[in-house]
């Protein structure tokens, strides 16, 4: 598909560039993003340099590409385009090799998706696919319903706190812009509490934030707090997310423990996952949060002189699980800057 110098981009439709040299998969994004009215595809090629000239004069929303093209060095595209154009990159890959995927993400694509090869998995790639083009511009309200669905390392925000930590972690989730990978909160707090305590959260916030169930399917974009008097973790069942709930005994004295939530986001999320201990009496999360940065998580904590207790930050310090330490005013913009440079 050629493009003309007078394209004029619609504000209400999202414009997608395809560059893959596999001609069935190239065809078959091809039809899943023209089922799509919201959709217009600006090219669909297998040449670089003509996908190239359509970036240049078009400016499209979204570009889907093989970094492995045939005499491409599809990363370095990858590089060029993120630093000079506004269009979000979601790399396509026949092979999964996650060295492969953590190259593309590091150089500055938000995602990267297995290829369709075949009818079947073609519901599962739209579901995905959409999610990533379609997440970043849906209204406040209609985010919760979405789905993350991502077959490789996946991005993850972790935050424990206790004593002090309502607030603290009020004054963190305030300052978060909406369109992040999804945050899992650990508050030690009666179960009672925090239904009532998530949707206080829920009033300032730009994204929606609920209190978890158990089998809810993750989104990115939203929020979960855990209830009161269950430990949460995150299930991976193909390639989707749950919330996974359960009463084993308390940990460290109490139940929830955000070592749980922290250990499967290290089995999870991997280098993708951001880590955070906030203010709290005792140990919890220290060693969840220790098993997350031998994974290569970036993991941070609350300094001492904003704690109003500093027990669950020095755990984690002490255990040489922490890669920086920052007042609570701070905190916001760490987890920003790491997510953002993880896309």
């Amino acid at each position: 598909m050629s493009t003309q110098a007078n394209f004029i981009k619609s504000k209400n439709r999202t414009t997608v560039l395809l560059l893959d040299g596999n001609v069935s998969s190239r065809s078959t994004l091809d039809a899943i993003l023209k089922s799509d009215k919201r959709i217009d595809i600006v090219g669909a090629t297998s040449d670089p340099v003509k996908a190239r000239d359509i970036i240049v004069e078009v400016r499209p929303d979204f570009l889907l590409l093989d970094p492995l093209l045939k005499g491409f060095d599809g990363f370095e595209f990858i590089r060029r385009v993120t630093q000079s154009f506004p269009s979000k990159i979601i790399a396509i890959f026949e092979n999964s090799e996650p060295s492969l995927v953590r190259n593309a993400l590091a150089l500055g694509a938000i995602a990267a998706l297995a290829k369709p090869l075949n009818s079947p998995q073609m519901h599962a790639i739209k579901q995905e696919l959409f999610q990533y083009i379609f997440g970043s511009t849906t209204s406040h309200a209609s985010r919760s319903s979405g789905t993350l669905t991502q077959g490789f390392e996946i991005p993850l925000i972790g935050i424990a706190s206790s004593t002090g930590g309502t607030e603290a972690l009020k004054r963190v989730i305030d300052k978060l812009p909406a369109n992040l990978p999804p945050i899992f909160m650990v508050q030690h707090m009666l179960a009672s509490f925090t239904k009532h305590f998530a949707d206080s959260l829920n009033h300032n916030s730009s994204f929606p934030i609920v209190e978890a169930t158990n089998g809810e399917k993750i989104s990115p974009g939203i929020g979960y707090l855990c209830p009161g008097d269950s430990h949460m973790e995150i299930d991976k069942q193909g390639i989707n997310l749950y919330i996974k709930l359960h009463k084993a005994p308390p940990l460290h004295n109490v139940r929830p423990s955000a070592d749980y939530l922290f250990r499967s986001m290290a089995r999870i999320s991997g280098r993708l996952a951001i880590g955070t201990v906030l203010t709290g009496m005792g140990r919890d999360g220290a060693e969840g949060l220790q098993a997350m940065h031998k994974a290569g998580s970036y993991n941070i904590a609350q300094d001492e002189a904003t704690s109003v207790v500093f027990g669950m930050p020095k755990a984690a310090i002490d255990l040489g699980a922490i890669d920086s330490i920052l007042p609570i005013h701070e905190i916001a913009s760490a987890i920003v800057g790491r997510a953002r440079r993880l896309r």
